[in-house]
């Protein structure tokens, strides 16, 4: 369960750090690249956990003597798929806004 937590939280931002880095054409600085992770997990999780309310896909229980649905199958999935299109879309935007560029 925690790798799955782990892969979930941290998987998309690692992509999005990667594609980011591809489009601005230059090697990044490895504290620059955490500053962008977390960043990036930040905000690629509050707009999925956004959207995963306002769609109403599951009850979250967060209590850790309830069941909880953040374990089952279903919703990793459908989890996974959306965080992995908000990895993509957000350095893309960034990178065409010219967020982050350096002088």
């Amino acid at each position: 369960m925690l790798i799955q937590l782990i892969l979930l939280l941290l998987a998309p931002a690692v992509l999005s750090v990667y594609l980011f880095e591809r489009f601005k054409g230059e090697r990044l600085s490895a504290d620059y690249r955490i500053a962008l992770l977390v960043i990036f997990t930040f905000i690629i999780n509050m707009i999925v956990y956004a959207a995963i309310w306002l769609r109403g896909w599951d009850t979250i229980y967060w209590s850790l003597g309830s069941a909880s649905t953040m374990t089952s199958v279903s919703f990793c999935l459908k989890y996974m798929a959306l965080s992995l299109v908000f990895a993509v879309i957000i350095p893309y935007v960034l990178s065409v806004i010219k967020i982050g560029k350096r002088k």
